[in-house]
């Protein structure tokens, strides 16, 4: 459901005038995923995952730590 609503909205939205003349002038991107990990943009994505998961793991064992009983 959640797929249909999100396609839905999607095809409602228009293209701005700026992507449209990209586009015409055939200045977008052939491979747009392969190009947003490149260089800089690799190490942010990295740095944000990895930081995710260790923010994950540290919330994990401190949750877990906390519900054991003190006898």
């Amino acid at each position: 459901m959640l797929l249909g609503v999100s396609v839905w909205i999607r095809l409602q939205l228009s293209e701005s005038p700026l992507f449209q003349q990209m586009k015409s002038e055939g200045k977008g991107s052939k491979k747009p995923f392969r190009d947003s990990l490149r260089g800089a943009n690799l190490k942010l994505m990295l740095l944000v995952l990895l930081g995710a998961t260790a923010g994950k793991a540290w919330w994990s064992g401190t949750a877990a730590s906390s519900t054991r009983c003190s006898s």
